[in-house]
């Protein structure tokens, strides 16, 4: 209504319009579509008709299901940087693997080094890589390509140390004089206290 015009409706009124906004909000909540448009949350059988209206030319149903909700995520970005060294690496991280890409010193020669820190260093992950290069790198670009498989390792140095300490008590025995006739019993005791102490193990 209008500021001007004063509010003419009935509380009924009101109360059915209060009502039916409720139910339209929550019927919205719950569509199914809300995400259908987000690649990250749409169903896995609409990826590849979302990747398509995403413009995603470089599309593997065997990549993994997050390797393809990123290019698709990121299809019009990657898309609009192609044939540059950021699209390339952009293209390259949708997948997982980490890149750097540097100039040669020769026109048009760029030398890429692929990381792959979870990906397994195969001949099908070389396929998969050069094959999203080609699709988005310029057509007159010669990429040379090293794949790299890093890892991290750790040294450790641990000391051993033992110590024992070894008491051993004389049996007892009586003093013997020559008119004493008796029996005599003797407990012999031994006591052994042996500390070690464990290796530093992380």
């Amino acid at each position: 209504m209008s500021d001007s015009l004063p509010d003419n409706r009935t509380p009924l009124q009101s109360a059915l319009l209060r009502l039916i906004e409720a139910e339209l909000h929550q019927q919205e909540a719950r569509s199914p579509t809300a995400g259908l448009f987000d690649a990250m949350r749409t169903p896995a059988q609409f990826l590849p008709a979302l990747a398509i209206e995403r413009g995603v030319s470089d599309w593997f149903p065997e990549d993994s299901l997050q390797a393809r909700r990123n290019v698709t995520a990121n299809g019009l970005v990657i898309q609009s940087k192609s044939c540059s060294r950021y699209g390339l690496m952009f293209a390259l991280s949708a997948l997982g693997v980490e890149a750097e890409i540097t100039k040669t010193g020769r026109p048009y020669e760029l030398k890429l080094v692929a990381n792959l820190p979870d990906a397994q260093l195969d001949e099908a992950t070389s396929r998969r890589i050069i094959a999203r290069i080609n699709t988005y790198k310029a057509e007159r670009d010669i990429v040379a390509l090293e794949l790299v498989r890093a890892a991290d390792v750790a040294l450790y140095t641990a000391i051993y140390a033992e110590s024992g300490v070894v008491s051993d008590c004389e049996p007892w025995a009586p003093a013997l004089r020559s008119d004493d006739y008796g029996v005599y019993h003797a407990v012999v005791g031994e006591v052994y206290i042996i500390s070690d102490s464990e290796a530093a193990i992380r």
